[in-house]
Formats: C-alpha cells, structure tokens, sequence
C-alpha cells in the first residue's frame, strides 16, 4: 500500500523537512452548541458549514486564504470538582 511506511522506532530518524502539513485543527468542545456559533460568529469568524454537531469556523471573510480556524463541536463532559 505505501511503499515507505516506518515503524514508531525510526520515526525519530525522519527529518523533519519531510514533513509537509498543510494545516492543524482544533477541535473547540461546546456545552450550547448554537450559543457557541454564534458567538464565535459575533468574535469575527465566519461559518463555512455546520452539521450534526459540528461546525467550522475561520476568522475573516469566505474566499481569503490562509485563514486561522478550527472545528467546534457540540460536546461537553463536566469535570470533576477536586477537593
């Protein structure tokens, strides 16, 4: 399938040169899933799309390139409260 697949052991010895990301995104955990759109739509971001429980959302207008952005999905897990 992939004619240069490495095990974990020799992944230190790749250089990081190799290395070709086009970009990394968060994903941003929401209690109020519609609450939380719209204020990051009020922050300034704009929404590409949204559907069942996730949303993505870049900072400035449809059509700019290289835009700041991430993933906000309808999750929440209380934490637990520590004595």
């Amino acid at each position: 399938m992939y004619s240069d697949v490495r095990s974990p052991s020799t992944w230190t010895d790749m250089p990081m040169s190799n290395l070709n990301a086009l970009e990394l995104k968060a994903f941003v955990p929401a209690k109020d899933f519609e609450l939380s759109k719209q204020f990051y739509q009020d922050m300034g971001f704009t929404l590409c799309w949204s559907e069942d429980g996730m949303a993505l959302l870049h900072l400035g207008d449809h059509g700019e390139a290289h835009h700041a952005s991430f993933l906000l999905q309808h999750f929440y897990v209380k934490e637990p409260k520590i004595s």
